[in-house]
Formats: C-alpha cells, sequence, structure tokens
C-alpha cells in the first residue's frame, strides 16, 4: 500500500498590488495637482492643462514644460513664472514644481495662440523637445528579428516581455500613435519613422511597444505616459495621487529596455494624451485658438468662446456624435475608453469589452512564440481589467472610478525600478 507523502500546500492570499519601490509622497496632500495657466486670461478662465502632483509633492518641470509648449504649437522657448506678469523662474530639467498654479509665457507674446485639438497639431519634424534627443535616450536598432513577418511575430520577439512591468503573462502589442489616429499619421507624413514606410499604416513595429493586457488598458485610457527623466525612458502617471494604486504601481518606473521603436512615436503619443488632457477650449470665454476644420487641411486662427468651439469647431468624438460602424467600432471613440487593441492580423481593434483578445503571449511563454492564440480565455482575463468609468478630460476624476484588476495581474512586477526625482 502506498504510503501518503504529504498534504498540498496552500500559499496565502496576495497583499495589495505594490512595486517594491514605495513611491514617495508629499509632506501635505494639500495639494493634488498642479494647474498651468495662460497669462493673457483671466484665472477664471485660462486653465491649460492639470497634471497629478506625484513628483514628491510637485510635477517634474521637463514633462511640464514639455506639456505646454505641445500646447502652444511646439514653443520650447516657453517658461514659467508665479504670475501672468512675473519673471520667468529658472529650474533644472529634473527638478520638480511644487507651487499650486504656475503660467507658461511665450517670449514677446503675451496673448500667444493654443493649438485647438490634436487633430489640429502638426507634427514638428526634426524640432521634438532637445532633452528627447539626448545620446542618453537613443533607441537602438533591433538585430535578429524575423524577416517579412507579421508585426506582432516581430514586436513579441522583439521585447519579450511587458515594457513596463517585465511579466510574460497576457502582453499585447500596444500602439503608441493609435490606429484610430492613422488619419492624423497620413497628413503628417509620420510614415517616415517605420519599419515598413511603403505600407502607410500606424500597425508597425516601430510604433508598437509590449505591455501586460492591464497596463495596455490603462495606457490607452491615457493614465500614464512615456517621457525622459534623468535621462531614463519612464512612465508618467497623470491622475489621482501617490497612494493609489495606479500610481504606486506605475509612476516613474524605469521601462525595460526599449529596442527599434520611433522616438517621434514616443513623442506622438505624448502630443496626442496631452491634447486630450488640455481643458483649455472647455473654457467660457473668448479665446485665439489654432484649429483645423472638418473637412479642410489649413489650418487657421479664430477667436471663439468654449461653447462656440464645442458646438462648430470640435471634433465630433470630442462632443460624443462619432457613431462608428459596429463592425469597426473602435477603442479609441471616447477619451476615456480609447484603448487600442493591437490585434495585427487582420481583426480590428475591436470593443473595450466583451470579446476575446488576440494575445501575443500566453501563461506558458518561456520563449518568444510567433504564433497567436486566443480562447475563451482572453475574454475572462479582460473582463478584470482597470476599466474608466469617468472623462479623463474631467480633472477631477481619479483611480477610485476604476475597478480594480484582480491578483494575478501583478505577477511578475518583480524586476522593475522607480526613478527618483
Amino acid at each position: 500500500m502506498a504510503q501518503p507523502k504529504g498534504q498540498v500546500t496552500v500559499r496565502s492570499r496576495y497583499g495589495k498590488p505594490a512595486h517594491p519601490e514605495t513611491l514617495p509622497s508629499s509632506q501635505t496632500d494639500d495639494i493634488s495637482k498642479i494647474r498651468f495657466r495662460h497669462p493673457a486670461y483671466s484665472d477664471s478662465d485660462n486653465i491649460l492643462i492639470s497634471l497629478a502632483a506625484l513628483d514628491n509633492g510637485g510635477v517634474h518641470y521637463a514633462t511640464a514644460h514639455a506639456a505646454c509648449a505641445v500646447l502652444a504649437d511646439f514653443r520650447y522657448d516657453g517658461f514659467f513664472s508665479l504670475s501672468s506678469t512675473g519673471p520667468a523662474i529658472d529650474f533644472s530639467a529634473d527638478e520638480i514644481l511644487t507651487e499650486p498654479n504656475y503660467y507658461f509665457h511665450v517670449p514677446r507674446e503675451t496673448n500667444y495662440d493654443v493649438v485647438a485639438n490634436f487633430d489640429s497639431s502638426i507634427f514638428p519634424h526634426g524640432k521634438m523637445p532637445p532633452m528627447w534627443l539626448s545620446d542618453d535616450l537613443k533607441i537602438p536598432k533591433a538585430l535578429g528579428l524575423p524577416r517579412e513577418t507579421s508585426c506582432n511575430s516581430i514586436v513579441l520577439t522583439r521585447d519579450v516581455s511587458c515594457r513596463v512591468t517585465n511579466s510574460t503573462l497576457g502582453t499585447e502589442g500596444a500602439h503608441l500613435l493609435p490606429k484610430a489616429e492613422e488619419l492624423w499619421y497620413t497628413k503628417n507624413s509620420m510614415f517616415q519613422y517605420s519599419a515598413w514606410e511603403e505600407r502607410g499604416t500606424t500597425d508597425d513595429p516601430r510604433n508598437t511597444i509590449l505591455l501586460r493586457s492591464d497596463a495596455h488598458t490603462v495606457f490607452d485610457a491615457k493614465r500614464f505616459i512615456i517621457v525622459p527623466k534623468k535621462r531614463k525612458w519612464v512612465t508618467h502617471v497623470l491622475y489621482g495621487t501617490s497612494q493609489d494604486e495606479l500610481a504606486q504601481n506605475f509612476h516613474n518606473i524605469h521601462v525595460q529596455p526599449l529596442t527599434d521603436i520611433a522616438v517621434e512615436f514616443i513623442f506622438a503619443r505624448f502630443v496626442y494624451t496631452i491634447h486630450a488632457l488640455s481643458t483649455f477650449t472647455l473654457s467660457g470665454g473668448k479665446r485665439a485658438l489654432l484649429v483645423i476644420k472638418s473637412g479642410e487641411t489649413r489650418r487657421e486662427r479664430v477667436e471663439v468662446t468654449g461653447l462656440q468651439y464645442k458646438t462648430q469647431l470640435a471634433p465630433r468624438s470630442r462632443v460624443g456624435s462619432r457613431t462608428p460602424s459596429p463592425s469597426k467600432r473602435r477603442r479609441d471613440d471616447t477619451p476615456a475608453g480609447d484603448a487600442d487593441i493591437s490585434n495585427f492580423d487582420g481583426m480590428d481593434d475591436g470593443d473595450f469589452r466583451g470579446r476575446p483578445r488576440r494575445r501575443l503571449s500566453d501563461e506558458n511563454t518561456s520563449s518568444p512564440a510567433l504564433s497567436l492564440e486566443c480562447n475563451e480565455g482572453c475574454a475572462s482575463t479582460s473582463s478584470s481589467l482597470l476599466t474608466p468609468t469617468s472623462d479623463p478630460s474631467d480633472s477631477d476624476s481619479e483611480l477610485s472610478a476604476l475597478q480594480k484588476p484582480s491578483p494575478s495581474h501583478y505577477l511578475g512586477i518583480v524586476s522593475y525600478q522607480r526613478v527618483k526625482l
């Protein structure tokens, strides 16, 4: 008779998902966000953008400066002051802005124009922020990748694991410039930064990184971006407080090594996200905007109120009037839910919920596999992802508006670093 060989060991429940390094919190919670203002308008009517104060109770200077410069039509010569008429404040790139309000000035142009939306933004070829072009941030070319194969195969072979968490579980290709912005891609000749220029599409390895499904969903909900900090590529969370799960797990994380990604697409994603966060066109009073009207190609300067902009000039997706065909509904149709599922092999971006996803890896991935599988498990996994329930353009929305993922999504958060500012 066989002797018993012991009993099964049941491991304890997961604790709260957390990065190994605690995110430093400020000494006071009085300031949850920093507001950046236009000096030519009254304080009741002049907020360009608000950013969460997650960098030791403030906002990383270079990130805030680049955001304001983007809205001012890429005016990198702009500067901050503490009043609408005050002198410039000098900061180094990695210092932290901790005052509740800053004014962004453009030299010799007090009433400078603001680009109304991403559709009206013209990509600054050859003129990205100097910090983004640092030698320390150069992204190497990939060697030994499959030739003449699908985008998904190349991305999985190249990245292997999620570029934020380093997990190989449930990874997916995530576009930097979303598929919904193909028209902007074409109008701005972004093909020149692609691996496959002749295809002229956002479905390109140089515009795609591998992310775990929960990170992908949060990324596409515009909850975090990738920016340079301390000469590293780092995640930057845009909402909430330092105690929120989102910030604790995703803010100031040094991303895994990037290979054969175009910096121009990382910056295009930054521009796309900053325009989605800007509240300048929502204010009531008249303001000077640069806008490309629907159906036109030439950008012009207009002076309109917030209501006039919303009813006459805003892209239809901003006011909820776009109605895509049921078979091609995109995750990018609303600011809150523009999750850009990259399925690559003929599937469209798909609904935000309720349909199986094709994975670029599965639970058993220890080395890259060049084929895709999708089964009912995909749908059950996606049902527990972080789901926005409020519009990210609402500057007061916080992580509490999201459903939390199951602890299994945090397997693999074991070997990534937080960047301390």
